[in-house]
């Protein structure tokens, strides 16, 4: 049977969903901002298109437009990937940390 009362469990739990809901919120804050993001630079990239003389401008406008939008994506995609990695390392340390302690205490117990 485990040392932990079902008090540290839940205490324990709730670190854990404190920390979910913590990386979440940070998540959705970059989201949100890269999101505002791409809509302005969408915004900005019609409103020049709009005022476009000739077919050469317009192509020069869209291909800035998409070099433009794929180097955010890239940019955001490592900075997500990068939230994402700092959650599971956080989580797998706080999950990590009891048991190994649990199972340390009770093979020496064992020897």
């Amino acid at each position: 049977m485990s040392e932990y009362m079902p008090n540290d469990l839940l205490a324990r739990h709730r670190e854990n969903l404190d920390a979910i809901a913590s990386a979440n919120v940070t998540a959705a804050k970059q989201v949100l901002g890269m999101t505002s993001e791409s809509f302005e630079g969408a915004w900005n990239a019609a409103r020049r298109l709009s005022s476009a003389k000739t077919i050469s401008e317009v192509v020069e406008i869209q291909a800035k437009f998409a070099r433009d939008a794929f180097e955010s994506f890239s940019e955001n995609e490592k900075k997500l990937a990068n939230v994402g990695m700092t959650l599971m390392k956080d989580l797998s340390a706080s999950h990590a940390s009891p048991w190994l302690s649990t199972v340390s205490s009770k093979s020496k117990k064992a020897s």
